[in-house]
């Protein structure tokens, strides 16, 4: 199936969607900002941390280190609830693809009910940022020990050049990471408990021979990048949970979902039918594994 075909039937597929994916997202949106600005900001005043502090007004207050702290794990706390939420709106991606229902705003908490997943989905994001800052470190010791051990003079500029080629290098291998693992969201987001290294590894194999096909997918929405942009973010919550359903038809694509033919048919989004094909998929995969 060719990218027009999957954008087509994404756009089919939005048309019908319940709830629409841009009032879901406002929905979303409105929600995580919320519980952002009581772990960001009510509950540390409520502990008597001024806001000029939090903004970064530093040098005026002499605030106890232990509440310090708790400002920077109610931070990290308030993230970590957000975060299933993301989960959420994969799952509404999937559904959407595949014609099923969402269960209308109910599905703003799927991440929430399958507390397994939501905990993996939260293991997977954490192993992904350890991955990114140890490349990061490691590039940064690299450039420090080889200006030490080739330059003993002003090695200053030697230092920053060999520091901003390994941001470079940390980038692109970060990028080839992020499309490795970029259907690990979608497998999280399916029904059936995974573990967040399983997910991964079998996000891996899918994408295999297929990074710079999703890659050049992902380039050919660049003009309705450029449309949120000139209506100065507006167009963002349509454009991206069109971007979102196109890419759940492009991994249903990869694991056998929508038939590869030229003419779209209304079966290609056949509920009934895609559960019977994706149970065979993973029927063959577990035999594989055995």
């Amino acid at each position: 199936m060719s990218r027009a075909e999957i954008k087509q039937l994404s756009r089919e597929a939005l048309r019908n969607a319940d709830p629409k994916g841009w009032i879901l997202l406002i929905a979303i949106m409105l929600v995580s900002g919320l519980i952002a600005t009581v772990f960001d900001n009510i509950l540390p005043l409520v502990l008597g941390v001024p806001m000029d502090y939090i903004a970064g007004e530093l040098s005026s207050y002499n605030i106890p280190q232990w509440k310090l702290n708790v400002v920077d794990i109610l931070s990290v706390v308030g993230a970590l609830i957000i975060l299933p939420f993301t989960l959420s709106f994969f799952r509404w991606a999937l559904n959407t693809a595949r014609g099923a229902d969402n269960g209308s705003f109910s599905i703003i908490f799927f991440g929430f009910r399958h507390k397994q997943n939501m905990w993996q989905f939260l293991l997977m994001n954490v192993i992904f940022t350890v991955i990114i800052i140890s490349l990061y470190l490691a590039e940064l010791l690299l450039a420090f020990f080889l200006v030490a051990l080739f330059s003993l003079g002003d090695s200053y500029i030697l230092y920053v050049l060999l520091v901003l080629a390994g941001i470079f290098a940390v980038a692109v291998f970060g990028i080839v990471l992020s499309y490795r693992w970029r259907l690990t969201q979608f497998i999280m987001a399916e029904d059936r408990a995974v573990k967040a290294l399983a997910a991964m590894k079998e996000s891996t194999r899918l994408m295999k021979g297929h990074k710079a096909e999703l890659f050049v997918f992902d380039i050919s929405f660049i003009l309705w990048y450029l449309l949120i942009l000139c209506t100065f973010g507006l167009a963002s919550f349509w454009v991206g949970s069109y971007v979102m359903v196109a890419n759940a038809n492009f991994y249903r694509k990869l694991i056998g979902e929508i038939p590869v033919c030229e003419e779209l048919t209304a079966s290609a989004i056949d509920t009934e039918e895609v559960r019977t094909d994706y149970e065979a998929y993973l029927s063959k995969n577990e035999e594989t594994a055995e």
